[in-house]
């Protein structure tokens, strides 16, 4: 689907970046006929069509019910409740966040239009949008379109439906949104009359200014878009910017670091590389916040992390509720919450892979825990000294730390049936137990890694 968010900072990216084009023509008559469309992706991309690719429009009530299918099946209600309060556990997102609830609502208020590779067909749900946002629009979701005729999304969609990892599941949308938003800034200065081919170092940083482009900037090109989306669009819009962290990161990151990402790799070897990247998918969002990665002939595959049932240790009445993986993406925007964006991207480096698990008892409250694994043990450091440093800023007033040693570090409060937090490093592992109390995190930890519970104290004589 392109957000149209997305594609209003693209449109205002090329627009202070390229000479006005001509007059365009009225939307109706874009809508009318695609061939002209897919003639120029073709020309970009070196795919061809297989088939003219269906197309249609639905009204914002159809595509809300659309909407809420698709979440049905890929987020449901239990399971985005579950999840909503593991990541407040984690720092993620904020107590009582209606997960299900925010990501309808984001959208269903500002998709543009989308390809539904299960029905094969192109719907535009805004046909009145302007005529200099319609057109990439077009080309965006027809790449989708190209992208299913010759790689099959279809498939790929459904295994990862079931595939409960939502790193592969974020990986996949770079892959997907960040080429479909390449071809369309590809496109749209073709149509200027730019040379992508020859103006590598003017596309280069067209690109990275793009991908770094920051919330505050973000704002102020939307600000200047204002008069062409009418001001409706542009607050539903503007409301979107001030949306935690994690939502805003995992559904617009995709767009621009995955363009940036692809980009370096077609820079390198040409759409050859990018075709050779569907054909083997990369496993971990780390590939493309490390564009380099992609472009090894050996890849850094994720380790596969295991959180075990740890309901017995918790105690009478606590049940594994749910589980799932972060990747570098969100641990990166974890670690932002609280630490400044470059110690946490840093942090966030040499990732090896992780599993969340939460633990809950009905009128008792949320447990999670999560392990993560790292490239080395320098790295596995820095992450632990950095995951203690958010831990810490997170803690309210008159909360207690134990002392430095054995690896671990616990955060808890004088009531021992408080919630606590827990940090534990082993080697290349560091483990979050958050929600816990103090004899829960204490048997946890006992349970996860006897050599680091310190040894009673010797009796008095």
């Amino acid at each position: 689907m392109k957000r149209l968010l997305a594609l209003v900072l693209t449109s205002a990216a090329l627009a202070a970046d390229t000479p006005p084009s001509a007059p365009p023509k009225p939307a109706a008559e874009s809508l009318a006929d695609l061939a002209p469309f897919t003639r120029k992706i073709e020309a970009i991309r070196g795919l061809t069509f297989k088939k003219p690719v269906a197309s249609g429009t639905q009204s914002n009530a159809e595509f809300r019910g659309f909407v809420d299918r698709e979440l049905d099946i890929e987020l449901p209600k239990d399971k985005a409740a579950c999840t909503s309060r593991a990541f407040a556990r984690l720092g993620l997102l904020p107590e009582a966040f209606d997960l299900r609830k925010s990501y309808t609502d984001m959208m269903s208020d500002q998709v543009a239009a989308y390809y539904d590779p299960f029905r094969k067909t192109f719907f535009v749900v805004h046909p009145d949008l302007p005529e200099m946002l319609l057109e990439p629009t077009i080309v965006h979701e027809l790449t989708h379109a190209l992208q299913d005729q010759s790689f099959g999304l279809e498939s790929r969609m459904k295994a990862l439906r079931g595939a409960g990892n939502e790193d592969v599941e974020n990986a996949f949308r770079f892959l997907a949104e960040g080429e479909a938003t390449y071809v369309m800034v590809l496109a749209a200065l073709r149509e200027q009359e730019i040379d992508v081919d020859k103006g590598g170092e003017t596309l280069d940083g067209l690109i990275d200014g793009m991908s770094a482009t920051g919330r505050d900037a973000l704002a102020e090109q939307l600000g200047a878009m204002k008069g062409i989306l009418g001001d409706k669009e542009a607050t539903d819009l503007s409301s979107l910017l001030s949306s935690p962290d994690y939502l805003f990161r995992v559904l617009y990151d995709p767009y621009f670091a995955g363009q940036a990402a692809l980009h370096k790799v077609r820079r390198a070897g040409g759409w050859a590389a990018v075709n050779e990247l569907w054909r083997n998918p990369p496993g971990s969002t780390e590939m493309f916040l490390h564009p380099e990665k992609l472009l090894r002939e050996r890849r850094d595959e994720p380790v596969k992390v295991v959180v075990s049932d740890a309901s017995a240790t918790l105690g009478p009445g606590y049940a594994s509720a749910c589980e799932n993986t972060l990747g570098e993406l969100e641990t990166e925007i974890l670690l932002e919450t609280t630490l400044p964006e470059a110690r946490a991207r840093t942090a966030a480096a040499g990732w090896g892979g992780d599993r969340w698990r939460s633990f809950e008892k009905a009128g008792g409250g949320t447990v999670v825990v999560w392990k993560t694994v790292w490239d080395t043990d320098a790295e596995a450091a820095e992450f632990d000294q950095s995951l203690r440093a958010a831990c810490a800023a997170q803690m309210p007033q008159g909360a207690l730390r134990s002392p430095e040693g054995g690896g671990f570090q616990l955060w808890g409060r004088a009531d021992p049936a408080a919630p606590t937090t827990l940090v534990a490093r082993l080697g290349k592992e560091v483990t979050l137990v958050a929600g816990a109390s103090v004899p829960q995190a204490r048997a946890m930890l006992a349970a996860l890694y006897p050599s680091l519970v310190p040894a009673p104290a010797p009796a008095k004589p």
